[in-house]
C-alpha cells in the first residue's frame, strides 16, 4: 500500500522505534500510539473515527480538525520527495506532483493522508476488503467518512483548510478573496448518506 520511502518517513515523523511498524508487531501495546488514537468521546474504541492525531496538538476539543502538520508533510513527501521536507531539492527525478498534474490540495488528498496515518498507528496489519483487523475498521469506509466530513465543513473553514494545505505542500497561499471564489466554485456536494460521527464533528465546530 505504501512505498518504501513513505513507510519509513511515517516512522520518522512519529519519532518512535522503527520496530513498532514491522508487519507483525502488536501496536496495541504501545502507549504513545494509544494516545494518538484516543478520543475521550469513544474511549472503548481502538481506532475511533476522529482520534486525537487528526486535531492540532492532539486536542480532540480543537475546532480545527485535519489541520495537522504531519498530514501535510506526509502528502508533501509523496508529491515532492522526502528531501523537500528539509528544504533541499528533491533530486533529478521529476516530482510526482508534476507527473500527475497536481497543483493544489483536494479533500480526497487530506482524507487519504488521514486514513493512512491512522491505519499505520493502529493495530491492523493490512488493508483488506475480505476481512477486518483488530480495529474492526472498514478502511474504505473510513476514507469516505473523512472525505465527507471535509466536504461538509462550513465554507469558511473549508476554504481556510485547503489554503493552509496549499501553503504547507505547494508553498502557495492565495488571498482570502481569491481563495473564496475558487473553492466555492470547485467544492463538490458532500456524498449522500448520513454519518452521525460527521454530524457530531460539524456541530462541535
Amino acid at each position: 500500500m505504501l512505498g518504501h520511502q513513505s513507510f519509513w518517513w511515517l516512522v520518522y515523523i512519529i519519532l518512535f522505534d522503527a520496530e513498532y511498524f514491522y508487519s507483525q508487531y502488536d501496536r496495541t501495546t504501545i502507549p504513545e500510539l494509544k494516545v494518538l488514537l484516543y478520543n475521550p468521546s469513544k474511549p472503548e474504541e481502538k481506532c475511533p473515527p476522529f482520534p486525537a492525531m487528526l486535531f492540532p496538538l492532539n486536542d480532540c476539543n480543537s475546532t480545527s480538525p485535519f489541520m495537522v502538520k504531519e498530514l501535510a508533510r506526509f502528502l508533501k513527501s509523496i508529491l515532492f520527495g522526502l528531501l523537500t521536507l528539509g528544504g533541499d531539492a528533491a533530486g533529478r527525478c521529476t516530482p510526482k506532483a508534476t507527473l500527475w498534474g497536481i497543483m493544489e490540495t483536494t479533500p480526497g488528498m487530506i482524507a487519504l493522508a488521514a486514513t493512512v496515518l491512522t491505519f499505520v498507528c493502529g493495530p491492523d496489519q493490512t488493508f483488506s476488503e475480505k476481512s477486518k483487523g483488530q480495529s474492526c475498521v472498514d478502511w474504505g469506509e473510513r476514507f469516505l467518512l473523512y472525505k465527507q466530513a471535509i466536504l461538509k465543513f462550513p465554507p469558511e473553514y473549508y476554504e481556510r483548510l485547503i489554503s493552509w494545505y496549499n501553503a504547507q505542500i505547494f508553498g502557495t497561499c492565495k488571498d482570502k478573496t481569491a481563495t473564496s471564489e475558487s473553492t466555492s466554485a470547485k467544492k463538490p456536494p458532500p456524498p449522500r448518506g448520513r454519518f452521525s460521527d460527521v454530524d457530531d464533528l460539524i456541530q462541535h465546530m
